[in-house]
């Protein structure tokens, strides 16, 4: 085990870059527990797992302990009072900047035993996803829980089975299509606040309901799951302005005792209002929908799709069905910790997190929403029809078979564009906006004036430019593309961003813009304003030096200069061979995987590298480039 998984990599990014980690959060309040023997069979658990004895590097690979200690932390406490030891702080947001922050950077996992002045006692155990994924966090509670009972020498492992087949999934016409098939649009904060903040909603599904539910599901010759997967996406196409969106599918599998993987496939949803849940449901068992294969990863897919959509493509909405898996916390856990009092977990890029779980007979339902993504308000009433409607087909078994617009009558439910410019002309994240409205929210971003240009190409409005009036301050471009990326669910792209002198940005108006002439002539004169660029251009071409041996392609500092990374051949690991390669020839500075994951052309890198040590970054490119030059005369 030397680098991280796809979905490992991408928790650790997420945490660099934003300040959060990715996380899963799981409580229990056990009716008795020997917290000695508890904490002993603990310590033989992570004895017998590898990744303990492991820690993440600064460049994002696995490397091996090197003092006798291991990535987790066991705090056993007495308090005087009631105590929800991490929950509230992790509802905040804040616990990271709390003296829990260094414990977590260090761990991998965090258990807490706390025993209050009642006798009452809570286990907690906060996972961080960059090395635990859910499905070990699972196997390492199932196997403490065993060895507990005394189970553990004739423990069998019960594996999550998948409920796709891999051999089935797709794994052709996988980018051009999928590109095409939008997040859903529901009510997203477009300015991240950033806060880190989460709720979460348990929806407890009575179990009456759910037998009815089962039965008629059995009567129809469909597997409950597909069901109630159903009723969630009818639910979540009445709050988008359009019925087919992308849902992100975790899927887990044990591959040993001590080893579990995860991986997640992405599915295309086309709600039909024509047709019944039935009918809906059979749809969602079509596998040319569902995209993964062995070769890709969810991770590569979304990479795949961000080197065609020039967006940062992510996964918002994700909907983790384990209701195939049985009782999940029966057996050695319930008799251990008894079932969970509460959960929640943080993924890169994820807004709401919906999973799926039968406890004790009940079905719950469990939001995890990220509150800088969506707010918790816009979530409840999507959540409050998804129960309306579960109830609703328990009790109406010929509901089945009536047509999605038939049930919307009956129940007075009508769909809800949550844009308010439904005749705007840029979707951005399955909403649809008018110029107007980015300039505006871009504006919030941005200090300088800003006007945003719609242009066409074809006759088809497709393309927007960001111009930026020129003032005395330097501007970062950098900065600014950041900034943006990291609003809008990093769904906005601009094909150009000039900066423009004041009165050619007073004078010139919209019309003067679309000529395709007149955007070529402010594109030089923006590029002839930029003075920085000529400044540090020997640092652009040591760039474009390092990255062409490392991707085994000539890229021209003049002409590729800006070219994302990612899209021409690089990946992670040849992002920590350029890493190291600057690292070790531009030694003032410090640059990190992360740093490469914000900055991917040789024009941002070259920059960053500058504005660190304007001085020593054009002293170091030029000694490079002589002894470059005396090599090749040589």
């Amino acid at each position: 085990m030397n680098k991280l998984s796809d979905l490992g990599f991408a928790a650790w990014v997420n945490k660099r870059d934003v300040g959060y980690h990715s996380f899963i959060y799981i409580e229990f309040s056990p009716s008795s527990l020997n917290v000695e023997l508890f904490k002993k069979c603990i310590d033989e658990v992570v004895d017998s797992m590898d990744i303990f004895l492991m820690e993440i590097s600064d460049s994002g690979l696995f490397e091996k302990r090197l003092d006798d200690t291991k990535s987790v932390s066991i705090d056993i406490l007495k308090l005087n009072k009631e105590s929800e030891f991490h929950r509230k702080d992790i509802l905040r947001g804040n616990f990271l900047g709390s003296e829990d922050n260094q414990t977590f950077d260090s761990s991998f996992l965090k258990i807490r035993v706390v025993e209050n002045e009642n006798k009452n006692i809570n286990v907690s155990f906060l996972a961080n996803m960059a090395a635990i994924n859910p499905a070990m966090l699972y196997l390492f509670i199932k196997n403490v829980s065993s060895l507990y009972s005394n189970e553990f020498s004739s423990l069998k492992n019960k594996s999550l089975s998948n409920n796709i087949n891999d051999k089935q999934l797709n794994s052709i016409n996988y980018n051009q299509h999928l590109v095409n098939v939008d997040i859903p649009g529901l009510a997203w904060n477009f300015i991240n606040p950033n806060k880190g903040k989460l709720s979460n909603l348990c929806l407890n599904i009575d179990c009456n309901i759910y037998r009815k539910l089962q039965n008629t599901a059995i009567l129809n010759k469909l597997p409950l799951s597909l069901v109630i997967k159903s009723i969630f996406c009818f639910s979540i196409s009445l709050f988008s302005p359009e019925p087919k969106f992308r849902l992100s599918i975790p899927y887990f599998k044990i591959k040993s005792n001590i080893d579990a993987i995860s991986d997640f496939s992405i599915q295309e949803i086309d709600i039909n209002s024509n047709l019944s849940i039935i009918e809906n449901a059979q749809c969602l068992l079509d596998n040319n929908y569902i995209y993964l294969s062995e070769q890709y990863s969810g991770v590569e897919l979304l990479r795949k799709l961000s080197e065609i959509s020039n967006k940062r493509e992510i996964a918002p909405l994700v909907y983790t069905d384990l209701i195939d898996y049985g009782d999940l916390f029966s057996g050695e856990i319930k008799n251990c910790l008894g079932l969970p009092i509460f959960s929640v977990s943080r993924g890169a890029g994820v807004a709401i997190d919906v999973q799926q779980v039968i406890m004790n007979n009940h079905l719950y339902s469990n939001w995890d929403i990220n509150t800088d993504l969506i707010e918790t308000n816009a979530v409840k009433p999507i959540a409050d029809i998804y129960v309306r409607l579960i109830s609703y087909y328990a009790d109406n078994p010929t509901a089945w078979q009536l047509p999605l617009y038939k049930v919307k009558e009956q129940l007075g439910l009508y769909d809800r564009p949550i844009s308010q410019e439904s005749n705007g002309d840029v979707k951005i994240a399955g909403n649809y906006f008018t110029i107007d409205r980015i300039q505006s929210l871009i504006q919030i971003l941005i200090p300088q004036p800003v006007k945003v240009i719609m242009v066409s190409h074809d006759n088809k409005k497709n393309g927007l430019i960001l111009l930026i009036r020129k003032n005395n301050n330097i501007v970062s471009l950098t900065d600014i593309r950041n900034s943006i990326e990291n609003n809008f669910l990093g769904q906005l792209f601009f094909d150009e961003i000039l900066i423009i002198e004041s009165v050619i940005f007073t004078h010139y108006t919209e019309s003067d813009y679309l000529s395709k002439y007149q955007l070529e002539w402010l594109k030089r004169i923006s590029e002839s304003q930029n003075e920085e660029i000529i400044i540090f251009f020997d640092v652009i071409k040591v760039i474009s030096l390092m990255m062409s041996q490392i991707l085994k392609k000539t890229i021209n500092p003049k002409t590729d200069k800006n070219i994302d990374f990612f899209s021409i051949g690089g990946n992670s690991l040849l992002g920590v061979q350029l890493i190291i390669e600057i690292n070790k020839y531009f030694l003032f500075t410090n640059v990190s995987i992360a740093d490469l994951f914000r900055l991917r052309s040789v024009y941002e890198l070259s920059k960053f590298l500058y504005e660190k040590n304007p001085k020593i970054s054009l002293q170091t490119a030029q000694i490079i480039l002589q002894l470059m030059a005396k090599n090749i005369n040589g």
